[in-house]
Order: structure tokens, then sequence, then C-alpha cells
């Protein structure tokens, strides 16, 4: 049996599953299903496509079903692509509550901020190395509606080619130095202060205690780090 599919936003009725109901039954969950997503993605002012998985979504869940109805247990996923279960919570013509996953595939085509040039590990991104554009989501990826005015910001965590659609997971705070950081340690001898080449032990931002190492030293000093990337040794 064919599988219903709709690209949205259009006329739900028209495109509606193969193996929807007769006029007058209640509405199928893939109908109920779809038309949640369609909601969500006119509110939006966004594009998805979607279409409902197995033979399970086409089953009526009840001859009385009413308007489904908002439940604070039952929440919208969050914007992936991909297979998901899509949750509806209704009651009846009888007032007994409903409620089932909905197993759908949905595809979300909507404006992202994406890398203009292909960047290394640690890049501070810069006003130049990002942009908007408007393009079907990679399924897994949990991505948010980009706007001009929140820019993303930060370092990258790992090297990313072009085009790659930017979430938070893929960026680190701008002040985070990486493990292996080059820094100075401070280090007090009676009433006069050494500097030392040191290196991080661990990833860290001004203000955190960390962990170093000196230069050619294998013992593992502590101290403060500040905005400098001065390491005071024991202060605490």
């Amino acid at each position: 049996m064919r599988l219903p599919s709709v690209r949205l936003p259009a006329v739900l009725a028209s495109l509606l599953c193969a193996a929807a109901p007769q006029a007058g039954a209640a509405p199928s969950a893939c109908e109920l299903a779809m038309a949640a997503v369609e909601r969500r993605a006119q509110a939006l002012g966004v594009q998805v496509e979607v279409h409902c998985r197995g033979q399970g979504a086409y089953l009526q869940p009840s001859r009385h079903t009413a308007e489904p109805i908002q439940d604070p247990a039952v929440a919208a996923p969050p914007m992936v692509s991909g297979p998901q279960g899509w949750p509806l919570a209704w009651r009846t013509a009888s007032g007994a509550r409903q409620a089932v996953q909905v197993p759908l595939n949905v595809q979300w085509i909507a404006p992202v901020w994406t890398l203009t040039r292909a960047l290394p590990a640690g890049t501070l991104l810069a006003p130049d190395d990002v942009r908007i554009e408007t393009l079907p989501w990679p399924p897994g990826m949990a991505l948010t509606l980009a706007s001009p005015a929140q820019r993303p910001v930060g370092k990258l965590a790992r090297a990313l080619p072009a085009g790659t659609p930017l979430n938070l997971g893929q960026l680190l705070p701008a002040d985070l130095l990486p493990r292996g950081e080059a820094v100075t340690a401070l280090v007090g001898e009676g009433a006069v202060s050494l500097q030392r080449p040191a290196r991080l032990l661990d990833a860290a931002r001004p203000g955190d205690e960390v962990r170093i190492q000196l230069q050619g030293q294998a013992a593992v000093l502590q101290g403060r780090l500040d905005a400098q990337h001065i390491v005071r040794v024991g202060t605490p």
C-alpha cells in the first residue's frame, strides 16, 4: 500500500492518507498527526515534508473522536528531521482521554546557519564564516530556525566542511582554551615570581582553576587561569 505523503504548507485535505476513512467517519491518527505537523509548520512559516510509517498509523483511534486537545503530558517533539513518534492526545465524545505515538517520517525545510567555507577545529567564527540558507535539515540533528539577529558565535569544536548546518553542539565558548594550549605559569618563589612556559591539562576558561605542566617537567601544578592566559600557581 502506498504511504501518504504531503509537502507542506499545502492543502492538506487533498493529500491525506490513502487509507483515510470514508466521509463522515472520525479522522485517523495519521490524519491528526499530519495536521498537527502542518499547523506547526504554518505557525513557524516554514516547509515540511511528512508521511506516516507503518499500517498502525492508519487506524482510527475511535469512532467518536473529537478534536485533539492540548495536553501538558504530551508535548510536541523537537524540530528534528527523520523517523519519529508524534504524540497525540484527545478526548472522545464520551469524554475519555486517549493518547498514541504516531510513527512519522518528518523532513523540515527551513532557514539554518551554515558555514561558507571549510574551517579547522578551534576556529573562532567571524561574521563572513556563516550565512543563512533554507535547506532540508539533516536527519537526527536538532537545529533552530536561523535569525539574522542571532548569529552563531564561538569556536568550532571540530573541523567542518563548507555548507555544514550549525547547531550548539558544534560550538565551544569563544574564550575556551583547549587541552594542551600553551599558557604562562606564574610561579612564586619567596618574594619573587617567575614566569615559566606551560600547557593546560584540561580545557578551561578564564577564572577556572586548572591543572598545568611546566615545559620539560612531569610534575602537575594547579592554579587559576586569567584572561591573559596566565596561570597563577597556588592561587585559590
